[in-house]
Parts: structure tokens; C-alpha cells; sequence
């Protein structure tokens, strides 16, 4: 649909009727009024003991509807599509206020192996950075293991190597 700026539509081909106030302005017409005949209805029945149906017409309802009240303007957007499309974010999911509507975030498990468990035993012994020769050696590690398990830790960011002060340190993250 194409946009029309003028006060009484908001878009070229909305239906008319859902904006009769705002047809009747163009049109120079005198505003008339919706059908009420559901409304009517609904009244007839609550008299019959219809808990459910209406009490009443609402007329303060009949005149929003009228003039085009939001949720029957025929713009059919709501606020998470609208914050979506303001916010660029493809998936409606992450825009939805209740988290149990949100994909669950996946929690990474590090399956860790006796070689990089000793190594973290020696570094939990210790509240700072330990050097690294001594890491290796109270590990007791062949080079090899050494290096697979070091190399684990560190991709998987539960420790880091650092220069300190010439000396290589191992720091538990």
C-alpha cells in the first residue's frame, strides 16, 4: 500500500470501512454510524442470563471505532514487530519480553581430561599466578601431554600463559 499523508487516511487502499469517520471527512459526508447489530445481539442475550455476553453498548468503544482506534485501523503491526524491524533484529524471538518465548541459550559443557585436571588441581592450590616450569613440573607430565593438555585449557579459556616479568606465568581464569 502506498502512504498517503492527509489527516483522514493513513494508507491508499485501507478499507474504508474500518474508518467511516475518516471516509465521511474526505467525503464531506455526515458520519455514520457501524452496524450494531452484533452488539445488539450480544446485549439480547445477556438478559437471557449469557454470563459471557456483553452488558451493555459501549458507546465510547463505537466512537473510537469511528475515528479509527489503533487495533482496527488496518495496520496491522504489533509492538514486538515494530520493536524488531526498529532494532534491525531478524528473529522475533529476541525481541520478545517473556523469557520462557526466547530459544533457550545453550550451555557449553568442557568435558576435561585426568591431564587437564592435574594441571588445574596445581594452579587451584595456588590464588595466583604460578610459573610456568613449575606448573609442568609438579605435573609430571610428558612433553606431549604437556603440551595437548596446556593447549586444551587455554582453548577453552580456564587458563592463560603471560609474560611477567621474563618469566612465563600460568594464570587460572
Amino acid at each position: 500500500a502506498e502512504f498517503d499523508c492527509s489527516p483522514a487516511l493513513l494508507c491508499i487502499g485501507l478499507p474504508q470501512l474500518k474508518l467511516p469517520a475518516a471516509h465521511a471527512l474526505e467525503q464531506r459526508l455526515p458520519v455514520k454510524r457501524y452496524n450494531i447489530r452484533g452488539f445488539e445481539d450480544q446485549l439480547k442475550l445477556s438478559e437471557k442470563g449469557d454470563d459471557e455476553a456483553g452488558q451493555f453498548i459501549d458507546e465510547d468503544f463505537l466512537r473510537a471505532l469511528e475515528y479509527g482506534m489503533p487495533p482496527t485501523s488496518g495496520l496491522g503491526i504489533g509492538m514486538d514487530r515494530l520493536i524488531m524491524f526498529l532494532t534491525n533484529n531478524a528473529s522475533i524471538q529476541e525481541v520478545l519480553f517473556f523469557p520462557q518465548m526466547r530459544p533457550e541459550k545453550k550451555v557449553t559443557v568442557i568435558e576435561l581430561g585426568e591431564d587437564e585436571k592435574v594441571i588445574l588441581e596445581i594452579l587451584n592450590s595456588q590464588s595466583e599466578a604460578m610459573d610456568l616450569s613449575i606448573v609442568k613440573e609438579k605435573s609430571q607430565l610428558s612433553g606431549k601431554k604437556w603440551d595437548k593438555a596446556t593447549k586444551n585449557l587455554t582453548k577453552n579459556n580456564l587458563i592463560k600463559v603471560e609474560k611477567i616479568d621474563e618469566k612465563l606465568m600460568m594464570i587460572l581464569i
